[in-house]
């Protein structure tokens, strides 16, 4: 891995864990019935481990509580925002990804 990838991985562990400490530190406060996903979405824990939320897809905001689909590997890039609580839902590649069919 390059020393640069390295850098960037470190740095977004570091922003994902001083957020976590913030959001999560109020006992867990979820529905009783699971949120009803679009056709899909995964429905995943939430960044606190704690309530089940639909997914984020590509392309949309995400946070600690709505965390991207990590099931289509995506991952929330807070470095998109100047914001750090706040981010985009990225493919591998650095882009967001389309998963839908053409024609």
């Amino acid at each position: 891995m390059s020393e640069g990838i390295i850098t960037r991985t470190s740095l977004l562990l570091l922003i994902i864990s001083s957020t976590m400490a913030q959001d999560c530190s109020d006992p867990c406060d979820c529905p009783s019935d699971p949120p009803p996903c679009p056709f899909g979405t995964s429905l995943v824990l939430d960044g606190c481990g704690c309530c089940k939320v639909c997914a984020r897809q590509a392309g949309e905001p995400c946070t600690l509580l709505e965390p991207c689909d990590h099931h289509k590997e995506l991952y929330c890039d807070y470095a998109m925002l100047s914001d750090t609580e706040h981010g985009i839902c990225m493919g591998e590649l650095n882009y967001p990804v389309n998963y839908k069919r053409k024609g």
